[in-house]
């Protein structure tokens, strides 16, 4: 017997991209517009506050830093816009991806062979939108741990049932 390692052409490997991703839910966006605005107002009013205690050439900064809180919240909501269209997740048999960025793209494809546990959890505003949270831990660390968020609360409860049944059976095929 002897011993084999026959090289794979890259060419013939199934691209990333052919992958049929799924998008999240768009209330999900929503939920980004809403955390950025309450962090906003948050950080308007800290300034506000400094700003009204001030002695007079003090203030000129606070305005600086006025409009540049306003900048900031700008760019903020059109990230979240834009970042929106970049998430997706995809379950296929033996595995599931999700990908995300738009300026600094990322996509992790976890075998459910890897994967320790998986959990559905809701926040406040998630939960007023009927959405959740599905985290997938695995044995390779938090470094290929996937979190999708903006699925339906139904959704990710249904995918965390089809994971857990793939980890009872053992499915390797």
């Amino acid at each position: 017997m002897s011993f084999e390692n026959v090289q794979i052409n890259v060419e013939e490997l199934p691209a990333v991209e052919s992958i049929a991703f799924l998008p999240l839910e768009k209330p999900f966006r929503t939920i980004g517009i809403i955390q950025t605005i309450i962090f906003f107002i948050g950080a308007l009013s800290l300034v506000s506050f400094f700003y009204f205690n001030a002695d007079g050439d003090e203030k000129e900064y606070f305005l600086y830093g006025l409009g540049i809180i306003v900048l900031l919240f700008l760019l903020r909501i059109i990230a979240v816009f834009i970042g929106f269209r970049f998430k997706a997740y995809a379950l296929r048999q033996k595995d599931i991806a999700f990908r995300s960025g738009w300026l600094f793209r990322s996509s992790t494809i976890v075998p459910f062979k890897r994967v320790q546990h998986c959990e559905v959890t809701q926040g406040p505003l998630s939960r007023m939108f009927g959405l959740a949270r599905l985290k997938i831990f695995t044995a390779g660390g938090s470094q290929s741990d996937i979190s999708i968020p903006g699925i339906k609360l139904e959704k990710a409860k249904q995918l965390k049932s089809f994971i857990l049944k793939k980890l009872e059976h053992g499915e390797e095929e």
